[in-house]
């Protein structure tokens, strides 16, 4: 996981670069999720079902659920709280939740 948010890092000194607003970045961010949930979207109605209309361009569920977490992941980033331990938190709650302990 640490070679994945050095990356993660990486893309977003890039965008950094832009010399945009903290608040027009993060808005961009999320529509940006926005786009590709669409897309993983499509890949899975076109992956479950023989009707979907195939697109010119191949869909791979896998990569368009991989581009939702790394936009996911950007977005995280800069925050105050440290994500990976807000998905712990989460995640124990979850589990308390449903008694799975």
């Amino acid at each position: 996981m640490d070679e994945v948010l050095r990356k993660i890092n990486l893309l977003n000194s890039h965008f950094r670069k832009l010399e945009k607003p903290e608040h027009v970045r993060l808005l961009e961010r999320i529509t940006k999720l926005n786009e590709e949930v669409g897309e993983l979207c499509e890949a899975a109605l076109v992956e479950v079902d023989d009707n979907q209309r195939k697109k010119d361009k191949k869909t791979d569920f896998d990569s368009e659920l991989a581009d939702v977490l790394i936009v996911t992941l950007m977005l995280s980033t800069g925050r105050e709280k440290n994500i990976l331990e807000t998905v712990k938190t989460t995640l124990d709650k979850n589990i308390q939740r449903h008694n799975l302990i």
